[in-house]
């Protein structure tokens, strides 16, 4: 479950990082993700289950806008400065940097 988890967080922190990223691009970066240890692509469907995961799990709705085909987080409101789940994604955001960054890892407590 902690493997599960750890994906929702990646996909969170990288959709909220993003001003607007296409399904594409997503999987691009999963590619290239230290999460992705089996090295095989992330399918639609199991975006979409993730998505709605994280919408349940975070309170974080990720919605598509047809016109651009590009994926945002819908309700910027809840995780606006100073809110649990600002901290949260601040949080998720460093964890992840610090996993993409594995030589300073060992470097940096929290």
């Amino acid at each position: 479950m902690a493997k599960v988890f750890e994906r929702y967080k990646w996909l969170a922190d990288l959709i909220q990082r993003s001003n607007g990223i296409t399904l594409e691009d997503i999987q691009k970066a999963w590619d290239g993700s230290p999460l992705n240890d089996d090295g095989k692509p992330r399918s639609e469907r199991t975006f979409h289950r993730n998505k709605d995961e994280i919408e349940q799990n975070f309170n974080i709705t990720i919605k598509c806008h047809k016109s651009s085909n590009t994926y945002n987080v819908e309700n910027e409101d809840e995780v606006a400065e100073g809110s649990v789940t600002d901290w949260m994604l601040s949080t998720i955001a460093v964890d992840n940097m610090l996993n993409e960054s594995r030589d300073l890892r060992d470097r940096i407590q929290l």
